[in-house]
């Protein structure tokens, strides 16, 4: 029974991992967006929940892809705090933290486009919010990147006047206020489909691939040939291999087309020279 245990939790070690490494959605990089423990951007103090009094200067928001944020909101992925008017230093005080919503809910997913992805995390702490006349109800974030390949962001720019290491998310930010759902939109590279920055490997043609091995072979062809034919005592014109033939061509492709006319008009086939075979 215990090395039942021992391996399932083992088992469920190793599943937790797996999905903590692949939170993000498929087909896009998104190396510098999980790679600080957080990122963080201040914004004006309209758009924070708790924040409508004077002394307050700023509205901070905080939130990590896949994980939880480790510091004001340790169960959320979202999260939303206003900082006082005092000069930033690193002991500066904030407002009660306010929840904006976690990725721990069924049905989790991304939703996707050419052009940008988004996660919705749901769950936050209820309030009432404009335009519901019921009660309190949980908040909820929804979280897009654009995609902007010319917008990198910097996981190391790290404000050293924060009580806590974060990285600063990059203007510039939209946010947008509707019942209980904010909607946050950045600019990314990291947004677009495939690689980022990178433009999508295409699969090589059929018809590229059939000129990459035509004109070699056409090479190898005369090359061998030639020296086949060097070897045999040739010189000249006839070096060329199959040189009769070659010469020949331009005219057998013409007597085909005649002879494909010759058929469709019901009349005789004209001949472009004399060759050895019979006209039919």
């Amino acid at each position: 029974m215990a090395s039942f245990i021992a391996r399932g939790t083992v088992l469920f070690a190793v599943f937790v991992s797996v999905s903590s490494e692949n939170c993000a959605p498929l087909e896009y990089k998104v190396n510098t967006l999980i790679s600080p423990q957080f990122w963080w951007f201040e914004t004006d103090a309209k758009f924070c929940k708790e924040a409508a009094n004077a002394t307050t200067d700023k509205c901070m928001f905080m939130f990590s892809l896949c994980n939880d944020l480790p510091v004001l909101c340790p169960d959320s992925n979202v999260c939303q705090t206003s900082t006082p008017i005092s000069p930033g230093v690193r002991n500066k005080l904030f407002t009660w933290p306010v929840r904006m919503g976690s990725r721990k809910y069924d049905n989790f997913k991304y939703d996707v486009d050419d052009h940008f992805f988004s996660a919705t995390y749901r769950n936050g702490d209820k309030t009432k919010c404009k335009g519901r006349v019921s009660g309190p109800l949980p908040l909820a974030s929804k979280v897009k990147f654009q995609c902007d390949k010319k917008a990198v962001w910097n996981a190391s720019s790290i404000n050293s006047s924060l009580p806590f290491t974060g990285a600063m998310a990059p203007q510039p930010i939209s946010i947008e206020m509707k019942e209980c759902v904010y909607t946050i939109v950045f600019n990314s590279s990291e947004g677009c489909r495939f690689y980022g920055n990178d433009t999508p490997e295409k699969a090589l043609s059929t018809g590229s691939i059939l000129l990459i091995l035509f004109f070699p072979g056409i090479f190898l062809y005369c090359a061998i040939g030639g020296l086949i034919n060097t070897g045999k005592g040739k010189s000249g014109k006839e070096i060329i291999p199959n040189y009769s033939f070659w010469s020949d061509f331009p005219y057998l492709v013409l007597d085909g087309f005649a002879f494909c006319l010759s058929v469709i008009t019901c009349r005789q086939m004209s001949r472009t020279r004399d060759g050895p075979y019979q006209t039919m």
